[in-house]
């Protein structure tokens, strides 16, 4: 991590340099050039490099250039970015939407449709039941319908 941090750009008032015993990357705000430091990682003493702004112009003025520069910069590359993937997320949400809304019609049919088919085994359950006790009166009919016991048929004397 510290070796991709002396590849990034920083603001002209930092100071980019190496441990001269570890070689951990160390940023340091340009007003502490010249301070001596401990590093973090080894513990060395050692001085902070002067930094590279010898014809001494203001490093106020700089940075500001410089972030101006860099917000020109950003509006070029971030804004397009982040317009593409607002407009892919308003795809998103508006097929998400319209899955929604089918998905909302579909179960809406399924319930009509589960009201009438519950409606409809009701009705089939009364004609069952009806059907039933038909059966049972004419079972019973029948049963009287049917040949006597040969006991039942001799003379009456």
């Amino acid at each position: 991590m510290a070796d991709n941090m002396l590849n990034e750009p920083f603001p002209a008032t930092d100071i980019v340099f190496r441990c001269g015993v570890c070689g951990k990357g160390l940023v340091i705000n340009a007003l502490g050039a010249g301070l001596e430091i401990t590093c973090p990682n080894c513990g060395a003493e050692m001085q902070v490099p002067q930094s590279g702004n010898a014809d001494g112009a203001n490093p106020e003025d700089e940075q500001s250039t410089v972030e101006a520069g860099a917000d020109e910069e950003k509006a070029d590359w971030e804004f397009p970015e982040i317009s593409d993937v607002l407009a892919d997320a308003h795809e998103q949400i508006n097929a998400l939407k319209t899955e929604n809304d089918e998905l909302q019609f579909r179960r809406r049919f399924l319930e009509k449709r589960h009201a009438l088919v519950s409606q409809d085994m009701q009705a089939l359950r009364q004609e069952i039941s009806v059907i039933r006790k038909a059966m049972d009166r004419a079972e019973a009919i029948l049963k009287t319908m049917e040949d006597p016991p040969a006991s039942d048929t001799q003379p009456i004397a």
